[in-house]
């Protein structure tokens, strides 16, 4: 399957990278996300509020590491979900 028939056109590499790691790992930080991906986390930051306008990805609250500002939580939203597809049901089917 090719990128962009999971993912559609529009999205650039980075913002698949994102998406991916989000779908993979589940809620991060940008510290987290810059840590999987080796990326600036002034264009995480800029990613993800791009991809959290369109629903792709959703705030999900924040997390606390000592002093200083939280650091806001990022998830798939549920346009973003849409992206992935379940598998679960065929596979199961497959196993019995």
């Amino acid at each position: 399957m090719e990128r962009d028939d999971l993912f559609g056109p529009g999205l650039g590499e980075t913002q698949r990278l994102l998406l991916a790691t989000l779908k993979r790992r589940g809620p991060c930080t940008v510290a987290e996300l810059q840590a999987e991906l080796g990326l600036a986390p002034a264009t995480l930051r800029q990613h993800a509020q791009a991809l959290a306008a369109s629903g792709l990805v959703a705030r999900e609250g924040t997390r606390r590491h000592g002093r200083g500002r939280p650091e806001v939580v990022y998830r798939l939203g549920a346009a973003g979900e849409q992206l992935f597809p379940q598998v679960e049901a065929d596979l199961l089917r497959d196993l019995v």
